[in-house]
């Protein structure tokens, strides 16, 4: 009951909360039942050829890496990784100046990037050890459909956390705790040990956890390269562009106390943000699982 009392939306009562949840299921489940599958595979190999084709210049490494980044930072306007990424901000209030905030920014990317690099070796690595699969639609489909299966659940499960149903596996956002301590501590080794944490809690989650079709093709880009070296710099690099959104919010909010009145309206906000988050997360999550478990064949060659 303590955990219902600490994550839960205090305007909306338990039942409310879980019937709002139980309807967006059941959206979500009655769109991925309706989801074309030729739009579907369409849209999926048809940008795998693309990451693939010998001929595209996106069969050069480098500009692999490139793209990595651009996926990276263009993660932050996902459902799944936006809560996060305010969760960083309050980090600004601990901030002196841009000098500060740059070290803080530096201690956070350095933690995102230690995750997303390690995953891109696993990445990699696996995908090395199965080298001779190719990215034909069978042996791809064979490991998309459990993948997307176990992150559409993950995400539903991060929907009952955000409805305060369940503990909540998103970083919570609590600006006005983060301003008073902010006031009340000198910038020490206690915020950049905060952002380094942050960092990697974000990087793990949502950061590495995501049905963004283009994330899943740059997964299978490094995976159809089976270099472990590449797997690390690719998502290396893709870390570095999550971190970047993050940095640039945290200048533009430094001058004039922006930062401030942004968190207050946040703070004043906050339980209704984790009800649309809980709301979007329980339909894309159902959507995702209703249509691979059920609909989705893969293909016989």
């Amino acid at each position: 009951m303590s955990l219902l009392h600490t994550a839960a939306p205090a305007a909306m009562s338990v039942p409310k909360r879980a019937t709002l949840f139980g309807l967006s299921a059941v959206a979500g489940g009655l769109a991925g039942l309706a989801w074309s599958i030729d739009l579907t595979n369409w849209a999926y190999y048809g940008f795998l050829q693309g990451f693939l084709d010998p001929s595209a210049p996106i069969a050069s490494l480098a500009v692999g890496v490139a793209l990595a980044y651009l996926v990276g930072f263009i993660h932050v306007t996902t459902v799944c990784y936006f809560p996060a990424a305010v969760a960083a901000l309050p980090l600004v209030q601990a901030a002196r100046d841009k000098r500060d905030w740059l070290k803080l920014a530096l201690v956070l990317t350095g933690g995102m990037v230690v995750v997303t690099a390690l995953f891109g070796a696993i990445v990699g690595g696996v995908g090395g050890a199965f080298a001779g699969l190719g990215a034909t639609s069978r042996p791809m489909a064979l490991v998309m459909k459990p993948v997307l299966i176990a992150m559409g659940l993950l995400m539903v499960i991060v929907a009952l956390g955000e409805f305060g149903l369940v503990r909540r596996l998103l970083p919570e956002l609590h600006p006005s705790l983060s301003l008073r301590d902010a006031r009340s501590n000198p910038v020490t080794g206690s915020p950049y040990r905060r952002a380094a944490a942050l960092g990697v809690l974000n990087a793990a989650t949502f950061g590495v956890i995501c049905t963004r079709p283009t994330y899943l093709t740059l997964l299978a880009y490094i995976a159809v390269v089976g270099s472990v070296g590449y797997g690390v710099v690719a998502l290396a690099a893709y870390g570095v562009g999550l971190a970047s959104p993050i940095a640039l919010g945290g200048f533009g909010l430094l001058p004039a106390g922006r930062s401030a009145r942004f968190l207050a309206w946040l703070e004043a906000r906050r339980e209704a943000i984790h009800v649309v988050q809980g709301t979007l997360l329980a339909f894309l999550g159902v959507l995702t699982v209703a249509f691979f478990w059920v609909r989705y064949a893969i293909p016989s060659a």
